[in-house]
């Protein structure tokens, strides 16, 4: 069985998975955490994947510009934290206008 077909065959058990997964703080660590490695991003050889996402959750202002992050219990903002490759930890705002430089 391929991957499409197991997918297809128990799209709702995984989704359901996912949901459960992503609404507890383990989960939703976690998710972060994989998506900084897939994405490849840099850390210092003594850092941890730990120390970098409590250091990210920590942040409450924009290392570039200091604007404040909003609570993450806001469903939608124009201002998220974003961490990038080179950047630290900013705001969409200076993401966007440091990546079209």
């Amino acid at each position: 069985m391929s991957k499409a077909q197991y997918y297809i065959k128990n799209r709702e058990y995984l989704l359901e998975k996912a949901k459960i997964r992503n609404n507890s703080p383990e989960g939703r660590k976690a998710t972060r955490i994989n998506n900084w490695k897939i994405l490849d991003f840099p850390k210092k050889y003594n850092e941890t994947w730990d120390e970098i996402y409590d250091k990210y959750m920590k942040t409450t202002n924009c290392e570039r510009c200091n604007v404040l992050f909003p609570d993450d219990n806001i469903p939608y903002s124009n201002i998220k934290k974003n961490k990038t490759k080179t950047r630290g930890i900013i705001c969409m705002s200076c993401n966007h206008a440091t990546a079209t430089k």
